[in-house]
């Protein structure tokens, strides 16, 4: 089962990267996984985590990261607000400090730190990284660990971003810093977050870049003013958990530490509902101005006719200069962006294509210039526009909760209320077409609903009085009203919403193979445009003019975008995609998990069958009649909450006149009560075995009556097989998945439904605890494992699977072991699953192989003056383009899939 370390101090994602490795290596347990914005190492292990092995795991933070500590128990208490904890590592600030961070490290001088480790930095340095590092005049840094900083120097990182004196940053776009960041957020918004203790959404626009999402998320992490942050750049949100209720300052300095990283970063509450209007941010974005492109295109169009038609060359050199012109205007600032990249020893798409365009004027090729500037921008646009669309349907699944409730007063008056502020047992009105604000239970009137939202399911329900109605779904017609069930965050909708924000933060191994590829792939194609530029006209075989141009194509080929953003998205449409059909995925290793599926392992009662239990045969085996035998087992069972004693007790309303001295409830057998002079064992065969009670052989049902050490009967009781059930087992044959059950019934009842259902193998007679060996007794070398259970005593198994699936919104500690959660609580949703995720899988591969394949072939066409530079730039935009509208597919058409 999994087990959980807590760990504190540690603010490098790559260092939690390193642990990871490191603890895998030495294999102190089968499977760990760091999560560095949740401060959790997951550890698969069979038995609780030794004071040894913490030892151990102590010893290797300790080896990579100094000040890490590590505890079995989650840390207790926040730091309050506005202030910087103490983490035990003391600094001092001399004059003109500025440092958000949190462990040993003194400033000099004007010194301006947003990092987190030891280190000391000379006058006016500026760092951004960290770790332990102490930081020399002149030096030049943008990595993590042990160098230095010279004056001013800010950055070295990855994309285009200009720094103000005495600035402090260690991120990657266009963006320059400012003595003071104008932040501008709302009183009212800082009012409604400050309702919300928990965690938090906030929502974020005008940013273009995904290093700088992981710059915000790692600075925010090292301010200590947060349990936990996780920035997710797909769907432009950041998670922020807090035990306390955020408050105005919170987040003014959210919107600070964006601003330092990337100005013109706008945050906002994240709004619920359906009619959520665009932020102003968002509507600005739609109405930028599209003309200076469009008049780059016409002076290109001119240019190049102006080139082919020259007989003169003043005509040639107007024709040119018309060329000239339309590249400044379409990418002056790539150009700009490019040309601070240099100074920052940083290399992106905007450097490459600044240098193909430059180089391209060198050689005389004003048009092929003008064809590449034009293609890139236009590129961009349309690469912008379409994130930006993939976004907005990836939001509107979650937008499903309304802000507020219509609450109805004492004295009948109905006023509109904000959600959050509306407590259990309130009641409120639900009128036609309106949303349901919160889980509830009507009180009055009837109507027809759409759960489609949650469930997936696109029939519409009829519900009545007593009926419950979750949160996020849709009044159809009638009006109704209702007695509120849970308050806002614990509610049907909320959670829905959480699951699916917080799956993005769960990063498959695509995802982590692509990040490792890109910081090879770069620099390799790079030095190969190099070689190319060099060595064969070094030898005789070219000109330089034909080379440098081939190596040119090398160069904007170089980018792997298309890669980087593609495949997160791609998951994360996925996961978007599956909660349209009521399906939670928890992240896109889990994904990946469903698609390889092989064998998928189901707990019988409430998954397979409908759980209802009811006695179906009472049989008499000595003195005592039928109707005794039910009696005496309702007077034992009456006691227990298990279902089996609860189905016995309604059948037999009338009881014994005996009384009973004393019950014990044994679990996972039955119950042993105390009678004047008699003992009274209720329960399965092996409760009567293990007190030495002959059990006649072939009894096969679930429950057998013992009185003075004599077995007098047994009770039959069953429920019927859910109509879905039978369907699924053979989607999933279909689909090549070998299907088993585990169950704690007879082996006479499990056989009996495994065959109605088509199962390939069961498990009958089985404690809870050995389930989990009953799961692995299923599992073979190379198999992918699920288990489907319903959430009653399978949260270890759940955990023990590879793929845990809990049917429906069940109990705590099944949602938070399970990987996958089916909302509607009906086994076919999983088939449909498992075709989802092999077809979010079959795109990404998709996505990966078309990038390479067409940056490759443009490469070797290019070695034979085949291909050409704006080829190239098709190779990395255009194709980072058709990746990401081909991602958005999976978010279009109907709920089934």
């Amino acid at each position: 089962m999994k087990q959980r370390v807590y760990f504190e101090h540690l603010s490098c994602s790559h260092c939690a990267m390193k642990i990871e490795e490191k603890l895998e290596k030495r294999k102190l347990f089968p499977e760990v996984a760091v999560s560095f914005a949740t401060g959790v190492i997951l550890v698969e292990s069979d038995h609780p985590v030794s004071e040894g092995e913490l030892a151990a795991m102590q010893k290797i933070c300790d080896d990579i990261e100094p000040g890490v500590i590590l505890s079995l128990q989650k840390p207790g208490t926040a730091p309050t607000s506005g202030a910087v904890p103490d983490s035990g590592h003391g600094h001092s600030y001399e004059e003109h400090d500025a440092c958000g961070c949190g462990d040993d490290h003194s400033h000099g001088e004007h010194d301006a730190c947003g990092c987190g480790h030891d280190h000391g930095h000379g006058e006016h340095d500026a760092c951004g990284c960290g770790h332990d590092h102490g930081h020399g005049e002149h030096d030049a840094c943008g990595c993590g660990h042990d160098h230095g900083h010279g004056e001013h120097d800010a950055c070295g990182c990855g994309h285009d971003h200009g720094h103000g004196e005495h600035d402090a940053c260690g991120c990657g776009h266009d963006h320059g810093h400012h003595e003071e960041a104008a932040v501008e957020v709302s009183e009212q918004a800082a009012r409604k977050l400050a309702a919300r203790p928990g965690t938090q959404t906030l929502r974020f626009t005008g940013l273009s870049c995904s290093h700088c999402a992981m710059k915000i998320e790692e600075r925010l992490e090292k301010s200590g003013r947060f349990e936990a942050v996780s920035v997710s750049f797909a769907t432009g949100t950041i998670l922020i958990r807090s035990p306390r209720a955020l408050d105005f300052e919170d987040l003014a300095f959210v919107q600070q530490v964006c601003d330092d990283i990337e100005p013109g970063v706008q945050v906002s509450l994240a709004e619920a509902g359906p009619s959520k209007k665009a932020a102003p941010s968002e509507e600005r974005e739609e109405k930028r101005p599209l003309w200076p492109l469009l008049l780059a295109v016409v002076l290109a169009v001119a240019g190049m006719v102006g080139e082919h038609l020259a007989t003169a060359t003043a005509v040639l050199w107007i024709a040119d200069g018309l060329l000239v012109a339309a590249c400044a205007l379409a990418c002056y600032d790539v150009w700009y962006k490019g040309v601070t990249g240099i100074f920052k020893k940083r290399v992106d798409e905007n450097l490459l294509v600044t240098v193909a365009v430059i180089a391209s004027f060198f050689l005389g090729e004003f048009g092929e210039a003008a064809m590449v500037a034009l293609l890139f921008k236009i590129s961009l646009y349309l690469e912008d526009r379409a994130v930006g669309a993939t976004r907005k349907s990836l939001n509107a699944i979650t937008n499903i909760q309304p802000e507020t409730a219509a609450v109805a007063g004492p004295d009948g008056q109905v006023t509109e209320t904000p959600a959050e502020q509306v407590q259990v047992g309130d009641e409120i009105v639900i009128r036609p077409s309106d949303r349901v604000p919160l889980d509830c239970v009507i009180l009055s009137g009837s109507t027809a609903v759409d759960k489609s939202a949650i469930t997936g399911e696109s029939l519409p329900v009829n519900a009545a009085e007593g009926d419950a109605l979750p949160s996020g779904a849709i009044n159809l017609s009638g009006l109704v009203r209702a007695k509120v069930t849970s308050p806002l965050e614990e509610s049907t909708a909320a959670r829905i919403i959480k699951l699916v924000e917080e799956s993005a933060a769960q990063k498959s191994k695509s995802q982590k193979f692509i990040t490792r590829f890109a910081a090879i792939y770069t620099p390799v194609i790079l030095l190969c445009a190099l070689l190319v530029a060099i060595l064969p006209p070094l030898i005789g075989l070219g000109s330089w003019n034909h080379w440098i141009y081939t190596a040119l194509v090398f160069v904007v080929s170089a980018c792997p975008c298309a890669l980087v953003i593609s495949i997160p998205l791609g998951f994360y449409a996925g996961i978007g995609a599956a909660s349209k059909r009521g399906v939670l995925i928890k992240g896109g290793k889990h994904i990946e998990n469903l698609a390889k599926l092989t064998d998928a392992v189901f707990d019988k009662t409430g998954t397979l069958t409908d759980g209802k239990l009811q006695v179906t045969e009472v049989k008499a085996l000595a003195d005592l009649g039928e109707g005794e035998v039910l009696a005496y087992s309702a007077l034992a069972e009456q006691y227990s909450n298990h279902p089996i004693s609860r189905s016995i007790v309604a059948q037999c309303p009338q009881l014994p006149g005996e009384k009973l001295l004393s019950v014990e409830e044994i679990a996972g057998k039955g119950v042993r009560a105390q009678l004047e002079g008699r003992e009274l064992l209720c329960g399965s065969a092996r409760l009567l075995r293990d007190a030495g009670v002959v059990v006649p052989e072939g009894i096969e049902a679930n429950v057998l009556l013992a009185i003075g050490g004599q077995c007098k009967g047994y009770v039959a009781v069953g429920d019927q097989v859910r109509p879905d059930s039978r369907e699924t087992m053979s989607q999933l044959k279909t689909l090549g998945v070998r299907t088993a059950m585990l169950t704690g019934d007879s082996a006479k009842v499990a056989a009996k439904v495994a065959g109605q259902l088509g199962l390939d193998d069961y498990r009958a007679d089985l404690l809870p605890q050995d389930k989990v060996d009953g799961l692995l007794s299923l599992k073979g070398e190379g198999k992918t494992v699920a288990f489907v259970g319903d959430g009653i005593n399978d949260a270890p198994v759940l955990a023990a699977s590879d793929v845990g699936v809990a049917m429906g919104f069940g109990t705590d500690a099944a949602i938070e072991a399970a990987d996958v959660v089916l909302v509607s609580g009906k086994p076919s949703s999983l088939p449909g699953a498992v075709k989802l995720s092999r077809r979010v899988m079959n795109l990404i591969k998709f996505n990966i192989a078309f990038a390479l394949i067409v940056k490759f072939l443009v490469i070797g066409l290019s070695l034979f003056g085949l291909s050409t530079i704006w080829m190239a730039v098709f190779a990395d935009v255009g194709v980072t383009v058709l990746s990401v509208l081909n991602v958005t597919r999976l978010l279009l058409g109907g709920k089934k899939q």
